[in-house]
């Protein structure tokens, strides 16, 4: 399948941070998205799969 990641230096998130992959679920809304961000728990906000950079990094194997 079809994956977006993105990832974000920010420890804390605002809506701003998600409107790239927003507008990617547009043009691809089968496609998984996960934004990588510098914060530390993990969450779903929107359909986009949000993960801490710490974790994304050790399961990056398993995720590609």
């Amino acid at each position: 399948g079809l994956h977006a990641l993105e990832a974000k230096r920010a420890s804390r998130l605002r809506s701003s941070h998600y409107d790239g992959l927003r507008a990617f679920a547009t043009d691809y809304p089968s496609a998984t998205r996960t934004l990588v961000y510098a914060g530390n728990r993990s969450f779903t906000e929107g359909g986009i799969r949000v993960v801490p950079l710490e974790l994304c990094l050790a399961g990056l194997p398993g995720t590609l």
